[in-house]
């Protein structure tokens, strides 16, 4: 266990207890930021920070709801066969004022807030409706390539819900691979396992990002 820990001190920072608590979850965001496991001091630049997390998750949700992600799909090339062998779906905010908003800007604090398991369940739909497409019209675009996050396979409806996305588009089960990386498999590594047998078990590729980083 490691703790992120915010200070903010009476009477510098605040003089009621309302604002001092404030002020110091904003400098427990800033101990995230820095790695976890260590405290960081409230500073008047961290209110700003807080606020533009607030704008961003409720942007995000605007997304959401607005069906604003949209899926862009990078292909894996065989050099020996030269063709295509699949394609990894890769999300991106089409925001209709920014434009496109890249995932590193609003990735992380999908994570934290728990709104990654939206964002996937929607990138997993639109990717696996496109690949059924193509292959209906007789193209082989491969295996899908779709990221996953621990979050959305430790829900209990997660399998049920791909089986009957997979059984509503005709995807086979061929056609997709999950990637997840190995920091996360590594928090709770037999549970995660077993889950991904299963997945596996039903003819599903599993391949493992970041290899090396979780010391497996």
């Amino acid at each position: 266990m490691t703790s992120s820990i915010g200070i903010s001190i009476y009477p510098d920072d605040a003089t009621n207890e309302a604002n001092l608590i404030k002020f110091s979850d904003a400098a427990m965001y800033r101990a995230k930021d820095e790695g976890r496991n260590n405290y960081q001091y409230y500073a008047s630049d961290m209110t700003a920070n807080a606020y533009e997390r607030v704008i961003m998750e409720t942007s995000i949700r605007v997304a959401l709801q607005e069906d604003q992600f949209v899926v862009y799909y990078q292909p894996q090339y065989d050099i020996k066969q030269e063709t295509i062998v699949g394609m990894e779906a890769l999300v991106r905010w089409q925001h209709p004022e920014r434009g496109i908003i890249p995932p590193a800007d609003f990735i992380p604090l999908s994570e934290e807030t728990g709104l990654i398991v939206e964002i996937d369940r929607v990138v997993m739909k639109k990717a696996m409706k496109q690949f059924s497409l193509w292959y209906k019209k007789g193209l082989n675009p491969g295996v899908l390539a779709l990221n996953l996050g621990m979050k959305q396979l430790n829900r209990e409806d997660f399998l049920s819900n791909l089986l009957t996305l997979m059984k509503e588009l005709s995807f086979e089960a061929k056609w997709l691979e999950l990637e997840v990386t190995e920091g996360q498999v590594m928090n709770k590594p037999e549970a995660s396992i077993k889950k991904l047998q299963i997945i596996n078990n039903l003819g599903i590729e599993i391949a493992i990002d970041d290899f090396g980083t979780g010391y497996s």
